[in-house]
């Protein structure tokens, strides 16, 4: 009996180092689960960081691309309306140079007028 029990004894000395290795285990691991969780949700907020940066990126590069579209609309405009004022001015111009020319051409068939008169005199 002393045998048996010493045998039980040695046994469940052998269950309790066990145990405690088990426990050891699962400690360490639940520290590396721990640790991987912690690490992805890292990992995790470093990615929101950057997709929220170039979220910003973006919105600055359209912010900028919507001004310059803004601002050649604002050139277009300005150039259509110095466009259209020279044209204005060129035809004041044109009307101008055509009324001298019909002043200039009556002018001439005046003078025409004369010197047939002149020279029927003359004879």
């Amino acid at each position: 009996a002393g045998n048996e029990m010493q045998k039980a004894k040695s046994e469940t000395e052998v269950q309790r180092n066990e145990i405690a290795r088990l426990k050891a285990m699962d400690t360490s691991a639940a520290e590396v689960v721990r640790a991987e969780r912690q690490r992805v949700q890292e990992r995790e907020s470093e990615l929101q960081r950057g997709v929220l940066d170039l979220q910003r990126q973006l919105d600055e590069v359209r912010r900028k691309k919507q001004l310059e579209l803004m601002g050649a609309d604002v050139a277009r405009s300005e150039a259509c309306a110095d466009l259209k004022q020279r044209v204005q001015r060129m035809e004041e111009a044109a009307e101008r140079s055509s009324s001298q020319l019909e002043q200039v051409q009556q002018n001439v068939a005046k003078l025409e007028v004369e010197l047939r008169v002149v020279k029927q005199r003359e004879e």
